[in-house]
């Protein structure tokens, strides 16, 4: 049986899965008070595939902002 390797969604780990900086993810993080922690590894939170999705939906709207969007 193969075992696959765990990844924990911590900050680091949603940065670099979105692409955007980390300063960007934790800004994103500490501005929205419902996004939080699903547990932590020793003093590093660790955050659900939920918030995830909620970072990028938050980072796109802010885009999309910038852009000249209506998000």
């Amino acid at each position: 049986m193969q075992q696959q390797a765990v990844h924990f969604l911590t900050p680091a780990r949603i940065s670099e899965l979105l692409g955007e900086p980390l300063d960007r993810v934790t800004d994103v993080i500490d501005s929205c008070p419902d996004i939080r922690p699903a547990g932590m590894a020793d003093t590093t939170p660790i955050y659900s595939r939920r918030s995830l999705a909620r970072i990028r939906h938050e980072i796109n709207a802010a885009d999309a902002k910038t852009d000249g969007g209506d998000a």
